[in-house]
């Protein structure tokens, strides 16, 4: 993934929250947006580098209404 969204936060006391959202507890606590912003970076390019992304499917399950076996179709 080439892309990551990042949520930035202005905290009452100044400092700004980065969280990678696709990694939520990927989180920087900095002085300045711009700090928050290369600190995420780096703390998600360290995680990735011992990391792997892959893709899972699974299958769906179909929830049927239980009582659909009394319906006789007649009305």
């Amino acid at each position: 993934m080439d892309n990551w969204n990042i949520l930035l936060e202005s905290q009452d006391d100044g400092f700004t929250v980065a969280t990678v959202l696709e990694v939520p507890n990927v989180q920087i606590i900095d002085k300045t947006k711009q700090g928050a912003i290369e600190k995420v970076q780096q703390l998600l390019q360290k995680r990735l580098a011992k990391a792997e992304i892959i893709q899972v499917s699974l299958p769906k399950k179909t929830h049927q209404n239980p009582l659909m076996k009394f319906a006789s179709g007649r009305i």
